[in-house]
């Protein structure tokens, strides 16, 4: 049975005509029961008379049991949640959100978690608008979030975010355009009560705040910015941090005028929070420097840097390079605080945060250089050296020259490794860094090229210790731990795989590789070869359960392997798979074959990838 398409008409006697229908028509036991509450919500949508359906069925509820009830909210819930139809899914959403309304003992729970899981976006919009209408009538475990505990599980996972901040984007965006008061304690209340969602919340704020209209985006800016005196610490350094991201630093300008430093000056001195105080500190100076000047001062002295670093030997143009920029007047427009207890992924998402878009991809290196105050330039520099990473003592504006024959990743792993010494503590301390970069970021040695800086005596810094470092911090500037896990656990672990990957984030194939080996589910190993001699390996716990835990990778390349049979063409770019013997490739395997792929890098070094050959 389907329900009746007759017309039904507008006035009095429409509710009795509806009500009939639904009464000879549902049936809560039947096993069509979905199918009619589904067809009844295209009903309510398209129908100009939907008020007198959702009346109908609130008339037609009274008649039935408890259980019915939950069945029907049940029910209407999937509907929104996840049917794909856009009408079944208001309609649903329509009738739900009535009975929210007009019966006791609702659980509104229901409604935070369609928020939070409904697959259409106008479904989230139109249940966020009603809680937000009806907040001064409800528990008070809306203004405290009690019942949004969920939202910190489905940001915790990582396949879940954007889904978990939906309900979050649509309380901004009718924050944005009603300003209400009561909306406001929810925002502050959120951040204040979930201080792990603090990065994920305030990236939901900026799409938010880039999305909307510009009158809208200063109200926002103005109800941020208007109390944030009188707030928490953790809802301070909420606010602090979106002065970061140059547009919302904008608009609070036009906003403020004047009064956005007088205020900002104001909390410096009576914040109770020393973390504050020196935050606050901080971005004045910032502010307070030209960037245009910056860089002019260091371009003026560019022809002839580049010049010396051309011309001369690695001894000589470090020498030439310390002379002129000892001329030079650079300064610093880095706003990192320093902590010592962070690494290099921790420095490299605070640096992440200076663009304000983690998820920008791939990371805009010469936007975050010029936030920096560095000076990037390209340059002819002697053979075997990727880049030059270059400090005048007592002032942290540096420079930062990279060769100009390298690849386009290669060049982008140099520039993000260079960016390292600039930012992480320690390594600003010494005149430069010169070093070829080690894209695979794994333990490394003092390669010829760097003990000849290091002979000169102007580099007291270059080790495998710092050089290892700037290397972790490249990869993790690069390819964002959050968001590159999403892409590895989504993306099988083969040579295509990885080259869809690497040309996502804007790196190189092998440093793909390396960082996703770490993250992959996959029973995997990745070996890198320099000339027939393994170079870097790193294999799976699934991988190693599978060939057997006393099994290791050789330190050659063995003669059946694929990766021999390439370096005989030794052509770059070339790719090649086959199943070959397990010992090829490793010491007492406890399985007799392994497939393999293999790409030939660049000459004479080859990326493979190793899985099991059987079942598991």
């Amino acid at each position: 049975m389907q329900i009746e398409h007759a017309q039904i008409p507008m006035g009095p006697e429409s509710d009795g005509m509806v009500l009939e229908l639904l009464q000879r028509t549902l049936d809560a036991s039947a096993p069509n029961f979905p199918h009619l509450i589904r067809e009844l919500a295209c009903r309510v949508d398209r129908d100009l008379g939907r008020l007198p359906w959702t009346e109908g069925i609130l008339a037609w509820l009274k008649t039935q049991s408890e259980a019915v009830y939950r069945v029907l909210a049940e029910c209407l819930w999937d509907i929104s949640a996840k049917d794909p139809s856009p009408e079944a899914a208001r309609g649903a959403t329509l009738i739900l959100l009535a009975l929210a309304e007009h019966t006791s003992g609702f659980d509104d729970k229901l409604l935070f978690d369609l928020a939070f899981h409904a697959d259409s976006t106008e479904v989230t919009r139109m249940v966020g608008a009603y809680l937000l209408a009806t907040v001064r009538t409800r528990s008070k475990a809306l203004a405290d979030l009690g019942n949004v505990a969920a939202l910190s599980e489905l940001v915790r996972e990582q396949k879940d975010v954007e889904q978990g901040m939906r309900w979050w984007r649509a309380l901004l965006d009718d924050l944005a355009r009603n300003a209400d008061t009561a909306h406001g304690e929810i925002v502050f209340s959120l951040i204040e009560e979930r201080p792990e969602l603090h990065f994920a919340l305030r990236n939901g704020l900026l799409d938010v705040f880039d999305s909307l209209p510009s009158a809208e985006q200063q109200r926002l800016v103005r109800f941020m910015l208007n109390s944030v005196e009188a707030q928490p610490e953790l809802v301070q350094l909420f606010v602090l941090d979106l002065l970061q991201y140059s547009p919302f630093l904008e608009t609070a300008r036009q906003v403020f005028g004047y009064q956005l430093d007088r205020q900002l000056r104001h909390l410096e001195q009576t914040a109770p929070s020393a973390r504050i105080r020196n935050y606050v500190a901080t971005l004045l100076t910032q502010w307070e420097i030209s960037a245009t000047s910056t860089m002019k001062a260091a371009a003026r002295g560019d022809p002839e840097l580049v010049r010396v670093v051309e011309s001369q030997s690695i001894a000589e143009a470090v020498r030439a390079a310390k002379e002129w920029f000892n001329a030079q007047d650079v300064t610093r427009m880095s706003t990192i605080l320093h902590n010592p207890k962070w690494g290099p992924e921790d420095y490299a998402f605070k640096a992440l945060q200076l663009l304000g878009r983690e998820r920008s991809l791939p990371v805009d290196l010469e936007f975050l250089c010029a936030r920096l105050g560095c000076f990037l330039q390209a340059a002819h520099l002697p053979e075997g050296l990727d880049g030059l990473f270059i400090q005048r003592p007592g002032l942290p504006g540096p420079i930062i020259l990279y060769n100009r024959a390298q690849s386009e990743s290669r060049k982008r792993f140099t520039i993000a490794h260079e960016l390292g010494h600039a930012i992480m503590p320690g390594h600003t301390r010494y005149l430069l860094h010169a070093s070829r970069v080690s894209e695979p970021a794994e333990p490394r040695r003092l390669d010829d090229t760097e003990k000849t800086v290091a002979a000169t005596g102007l580099l007291p810094c270059v080790g495998s210790e710092w050089e290892a470092d700037a290397d972790r911090f490249a990869a993790f500037l690069l390819m964002p731990r959050r968001w590159f896990a999403e892409a590895v656990w989504r993306t099988p672990m083969t040579l295509e795989g990885l080259k869809a990957l690497a040309a996502e984030f804007g790196v190189s194939v092998t440093a793909a590789a390396f960082q996703a080996i770490r993250l992959t589910r996959e029973a995997v190993a990745v070996v890198y070869s320099e000339q027939g001699v393994v170079r870097f390996q790193r294999m799976t716990d699934d991988f190693r359960d599978r060939v057997g835990p006393s099994a290791s990778v050789l330190d050659w390349v063995g003669a059946g392997t694929v990766a021999a049979t390439l370096l005989q063409a030794n052509q770059e770019g070339l790719t090649q798979e086959a199943v070959v013997p397990a010992t090829a490739w490793l010491d007492r395997p406890q399985v007799a074959e392994i497939h393999e792929q293999s790409l030939v890098t660049h000459t004479d070094h080859v990326l493979s990838l190793l899985t099991p050959v059987g079942e598991e």
